[in-house]
């Protein structure tokens, strides 16, 4: 049972000792009485008993009912009451923001941003400054998730509008950005999304946020890489070069967007440019024969029509694995007749 504050016959006001309960709510003892405002006073501590129960008994929303009729009955008193006045104060905010967490738990994520700005209002209007921050912080983090959740549902404008209101809350995080940037790209948005993954990494380098400013930086480099090879199929070489070159500003050591552009350069006939990039891509590329075997396919074409039939031959062999084997091969032994066949 929860220590309520207790009046004797002649007025004066007892507390029975209970540790947890005192603990959990910072109750003062009260220790005396002024007679002439005894009823009111009176009145003010029943209510504030009555938040208590409340309380122990798990009803938070009455229970600060409770504690808000114990404030406007101190008001009334004055300066006598000012105690019980400022405990009920502390608790209205605090029973708020636990309501709110509840509801975030629940998943009812409505009603949960609702109650966290009711905490706000009741912590700035009691000086309760840690609450206030605490209340402010779930805000945008509530409406980050659910833009997440509408980003995974394919929801994609939906998505911008949480991912929007959560950086209304809190311009300077990161992740919104970084998940705008995801639904850009799946909207082909090429240019919107370089925006939001560049403002992503901007913002997760001062705020020390390592996690997002690799994924950003990923994200941007992927998508690049990912444009060049269309347009490297489509037989517009030409206009994939700039992307590469782009994706290298966010990761200036990955082998796929170095084979890529020697691919490009290879079909532009830009021969040293495209041996210089494909030994590029096989110094950062960490996989074994399959993997680099269609770069050394690529420096094989590039040496073969530079006219160094030797370099070409030893570049196809080396290419003769996985799925560049037949091509290889057919170069080494149809193409360039090179001495021994396949290596």
């Amino acid at each position: 049972m929860c220590p309520l504050i207790k009046l004797n016959k002649s007025g004066i006001m007892k507390s029975t000792a209970n540790t947890f309960f005192a603990l959990l709510f910072g109750l003062l003892l009260v220790t005396s009485l002024d007679v002439t405002q005894a009823q009111s006073r009176e009145d003010a501590i029943l209510a504030f008993n009555e938040g208590l129960e409340k309380v122990q008994s798990g009803s938070r929303a009455e229970a600060i009912e409770s504690f808000k009729k114990a404030i406007q009955i101190s008001n009334s008193v004055g300066s006598e009451a000012d105690d019980i006045r400022g405990r009920a104060q502390s608790q209205v905010p605090r029973l708020q923001l636990a309501i709110a967490s509840d509801l975030y738990r629940e998943r009812r994520f409505e009603e949960a941003i609702q109650s966290f700005q009711q905490a706000r209002e009741y912590a700035q209007r009691f000086g309760e400054s840690q609450i206030q921050r605490a209340a402010e912080g779930n805000i945008p983090i509530i409406y980050l998730v659910m833009g997440n959740n509408e980003y995974r549902g394919g929801n994609q404008e939906k998505a911008l509008e949480y991912y929007n209101k959560s950086l209304e809350q809190n311009p300077n995080n990161p992740k919104p950005h970084y998940q705008k940037g995801l639904v850009f790209r799946a909207q082909d948005n090429i240019d919107e999304a370089l925006n939001s993954f560049d403002r992503a990494i901007q913002l997760a380098l001062q705020t020390g946020d390592d996690q997002t400013e690799r994924e950003a930086e990923a994200a941007a480099r992927d998508m690049l890489v990912f444009r060049s090879a269309k347009l490297i199929e489509a037989g517009q070489a030409r206009r994939a070069i700039p992307l590469l070159e782009r994706s290298l500003q966010y990761d200036s050591e990955h082998a796929a967007a170095y084979y890529r552009m020697a691919e490009a350069h290879n079909l532009m006939g830009n021969w040293d440019q495209a041996i210089s990039a494909a030994n590029e891509s096989l110094r950062y590329e960490k996989g074994g024969r399959v993997d680099r075997a269609k770069i050394y396919f690529e420096l094989g074409t590039a040496y073969k029509n530079k006219g160094n039939v030797q370099l070409a031959c030893d570049n196809f062999a080396q290419a003769a694995f996985g799925s560049f084997r037949s091509a290889a091969e057919h170069q080494i032994e149809h193409e360039l007749k090179c001495n021994g066949g396949t290596r």
